[in-house]
């Protein structure tokens, strides 16, 4: 505890005194040794109206305030010069199947994932949707003794 604390005084002190960057979440990864930093957002999943406004609002002033450009640095591919054997990694799900089995997956800095990710809720056609009826409980029992 006392290195946290430790941790959110040094914060405290580059808020106050203008200095460094700020960490919006603190938080430490033992299984990679890593400090992730991020800025903790609200669940786009959620179905509250009161957590909807305010999620509106949040992205109203986000797009208000200027961006920052990023420079995209291009990773070098790794070729391995002898493969005395020929094996090869191959996947036996496509990209596409992948992406709309997994669902959108949110934003995160280096060192962090989810765990599941929630699939997107498909429209289902009218076939496969049950009809409502007026019958009682009592009339679709006797219609079934009747079968």
């Amino acid at each position: 505890m006392g290195v946290v604390a430790g941790l959110l005084v040094q914060n405290v002190l580059k808020y106050l005194l203008g200095f460094g960057s700020v960490s919006h979440y603190l938080g430490y990864n033992a299984m990679q040794d890593f400090f992730p930093t991020m800025s903790m957002k609200a669940n786009p999943q959620c179905d509250d109206h009161y957590c909807r406004k305010q999620q509106e609002e949040y992205q109203r002033k986000q797009a208000e305030r200027p961006k920052q450009e990023v420079v995209e640095e291009e990773e070098e591919q790794v070729v391995h010069e002898d493969n005395e054997w020929g094996i090869e990694l191959v996947s036996e799900v496509t990209e596409e199947e992948l992406k709309a089995a997994s669902g959108p997956k949110p934003d995160l800095p280096e060192g962090i994932t989810v765990a599941y990710t929630i699939p997107k809720k498909e429209n289902t056609p009218d076939g496969e949707m049950v009809e409502e009826t007026e019958q009682s409980l009592e009339d679709l029992m006797a219609q079934m003794k009747r079968m």
